[in-house]
């Protein structure tokens, strides 16, 4: 709905004008988290709030959230006198265990449930010395004999599930007012909360960590980011493209949520890219309307406590690319230091090999201190320059189960004769989810075969990987099919001068 009050009839469409309405609201700000975390000392209660701040900016808000949990926890709705005495369909609470369910409902849910000889009445009513009160008082006292002596499950259940709609109300609640209870304690309607939020988010981590396989890659990035976050340090993690870093990264990041965010920087040489950059992931402000200052000023509250660590991968667009630009300094850098790395915040950069070094020296020649970010520097860390076989063949497992082993050694070498590397073995998976649909009729194995045709044919002659010990492994596998192929495809035996692809 239009967030101005027009005339219908004059009034003229303006797409602007839908920006602010409720339809495009988004979940919490990290900043207000930050300072309501700020009252807290419990670890996990605070990480348990980051992640409800996470799971309002995730499609659906908090509402959808709300619904997940319910559905993976369907027992989570009753009180605590209704878990200890069941809550099987059609069971009937006797009188004495309706007096102890009622006195744990809160509202006006407790006056729902007047046994036989009790008078149903409000505490006005109660209370009051009026005449309409009497006319009440009265009324009830003939209705008591005709109270039931008993009540079903679904009754109550009906009561708490009614409360239980505000539940998504009740997490914004925790997440932004000092004076909420803790989580922890549960609510009346729902006394094992805490236990359930933190199944559902152990199934998270859980799903995260199924999502990657490991390589000596993976463990190597794993360590170094547990090292950084246990040490609350600022670690630089180098290493070539398409060996697994980010995902690494990313999967890590996703098996700690309400612990660490992962940020892909964009390119843009202005800070209000790499503001925005951080300012989506963490949950601040960062609408086209807003200004560098102040997406800085909002990321920076939420980031200064320490209670979440920052992965930022793509790291070389810290530095600005221009010529130019070393006749200045690095501000991006520079901010990065003195607004989050001096405030103790673990802070993991991805790039590639010896990156950093190189733009420090750059940038040292025009006088910049680049020692005063280098000795802030716990760990720098060089990525193995390739996987074992072993690894690759693990990563086709994953994308092609099920295949021969032949043409799984097939796909890794392929895989390590292409400079995509890892990424290649995706981009075939992809090819063939595409051609499986249009090809119906032919068999997944004829279909295999003809994408590694195609793509050891789009290779050519570059038949020399720059994983040597993968490769060698591989053989005679991986190079035969390669070089029958080429035959195939009338492509001379050798041209001079020929460039050979730099697996990586």
């Amino acid at each position: 709905m239009p967030t101005r009050k027009q005339d219908p009839e004059t009034r003229e469409f303006r797409q602007g004008a839908y920006a602010s309405s409720a339809e495009f609201e988004h979940g919490i700000l990290g900043n207000l988290v930050a300072a309501r975390c700020q009252k807290l000392t419990d670890p996990e209660e605070i990480a348990m709030l980051w992640w409800l701040q996470q799971a309002s900016w995730r499609d659906g808000g908090l509402e959808k959230f709300t619904q997940d949990l319910l559905s993976a926890c369907p027992d989570l709705i009753g009180t605590a006198a209704m878990h200890c005495f069941g809550m099987k369909p059609g069971k009937f609470y006797s009188a004495d265990q309706v007096r102890v369910i009622r006195d744990e409902i809160v509202g006006d849910g407790r006056d729902s449930f007047p046994l036989r000889g009790e008078m149903k009445a409000s505490i006005w009513v109660r209370l009051m010395d009026t005449d309409r009160a009497k006319e009440e008082r009265e009324k009830a006292q003939n209705l008591a004999p005709t109270h039931p002596e008993k009540y079903p499950v679904e009754a109550f259940q009906k009561v708490c599930r009614l409360s239980a709609n505000g539940l998504a109300d009740l997490f914004r609640q925790a997440m932004v007012d000092p004076q909420s209870k803790s989580l922890r304690g549960g609510i009346w309607f729902a006394p094992s909360l805490w236990d359930a939020l933190w199944n559902l988010r152990e199934t998270e981590r859980k799903t995260a960590r199924a999502r990657i396989v490991e390589t000596a890659i993976s463990r190597q990035v794993f360590e170094e980011l547990d090292f950084a976050y246990e040490t609350r340090s600022f670690v630089q993690i180098e290493g070539r493209e398409g060996i697994g870093k980010s995902d690494a990264a990313r999967c890590w990041c996703d098996q700690r949520p309400g612990q660490a965010v992962y940020v892909r920087l964009e390119s843009g040489s202005d800070e209000t890219t790499l503001y925005r950059s951080i300012a989506r992931e963490i949950g601040t402000a960062c609408s086209y309307q807003r200004k560098a200052v102040e997406m800085r000023a909002r990321i920076q509250d939420a980031l200064q406590s320490g209670h979440l660590m920052l992965v930022l991968d793509e790291a070389h667009f810290l530095w600005p690319t221009s010529a130019r630009s070393e006749r200045a300094t690095p501000k991006r850098l520079d901010w990065l230091r003195t607004a989050l790395i001096d405030f103790g915040v673990p802070i993991a950069l991805v790039s590639t090999p010896q990156f950093f070094t190189q733009q420090c020296d750059r940038f040292r020649k025009a006088g910049w201190n680049a020692n005063q970010i280098q000795r802030r520097l716990t760990r720098l860390v060089r990525l193995p320059e390739s996987l074992t076989k072993d690894d690759v063949l693990a990563v086709v497992g994953r994308y092609f189960p099920n295949i021969p082993v032949r043409t799984a050694k097939e796909i890794a070498g392929v895989a390590l004769f292409s400079i995509g590397y890892l990424t290649t073995i995706v981009s075939l998976r992809k090819r063939f989810d595409f051609l499986r649909v249009r090809r119906p009729l032919i068999g997944d194995a004829e279909l295999l075969r003809e994408i590694l045709d195609e793509k050891s044919i789009e290779l050519g002659l570059a038949m020399q990987p720059a994983n040597e010990p993968a490769a060698a492994a591989l053989q005679p596998v991986c190079r035969k099919p390669l070089e029958a192929i080429k035959d195939r495809a009338n492509v001379p035996a050798r041209l001079p001068e020929q460039p050979v692809l730099s697996v990586v």
